[in-house]
Parts: structure tokens; C-alpha cells; sequence
């Protein structure tokens, strides 16, 4: 979405309530995130505040390959709503990269 938030899974959001009844929620689990980020950054009004973590206690709650193709779906499916130019401009960047390496050989 071309924001320097590294991190919209910590799930800690401070938000006009005016805007969140504007939220467009159709995402379920841990995808909610990304699609309140996304909606959020199309405003411009986001400002990351790191917080820091203690080790975690415990098991994870998530099974980390299962959810980690399901955010990169999430956050595919949001840019391409959201931002296709930008989405598109970073497909066709990774696609010139093979292009450049076989024409330097």
C-alpha cells in the first residue's frame, strides 16, 4: 500500500469512531487487520507507533505457513481493490528482474 507500517497484525488501533462505522469489513481473523490498514491508509491519517513485545509465553495461536499464505492473499486481494497501480507497478518490477539477469549474461 506504500506506507512505512511495518506491522498492522499488532492489533492496537487508535480511530476516529466516524470512520470506523465507514470500515468496510469483510475480512474474518487475523485478515481483519490488514483490511483496516488498507482502508486507513487510503485517508493518508496513519502514523505507526512501535510497541515492544515481550517473548511470547507459550504456543502461537496461528499455524504460521497456513496464515502467512492466507495474509499475503488478504493483502494481495486489498491492493488490487485499493491500490492497483501500485500493485501492479511491483509485479511488473519483479517481472524485469529475470529480464535483466538474462541480458547481462
Amino acid at each position: 500500500m506504500g506506507s512505512n507500517v511495518p506491522d498492522v497484525a499488532c492489533g492496537m488501533y487508535l480511530m476516529r469512531t466516524e470512520r470506523v462505522k465507514q470500515l468496510i469489513l469483510d475480512r474474518q481473523g487475523f485478515e481483519i487487520d490488514q483490511a483496516i490498514a488498507a482502508q486507513m491508509l487510503l485517508d493518508g491519517k496513519v502514523t505507526y507507533v512501535p510497541i515492544n513485545y515481550r517473548a511470547r509465553l507459550g504456543k502461537a495461536k496461528a499455524p504460521t505457513w497456513r496464515q502467512g499464505f492466507r495474509a499475503l492473499s488478504a493483502i494481495i486481494g486489498l491492493a488490487l481493490r485499493y491500490s492497483p497501480v501500485l500493485l501492479f507497478s511491483v509485479l511488473a518490477s519483479l517481472i524485469l528482474i529475470p529480464a535483466f539477469y538474462c541480458s547481462s549474461m
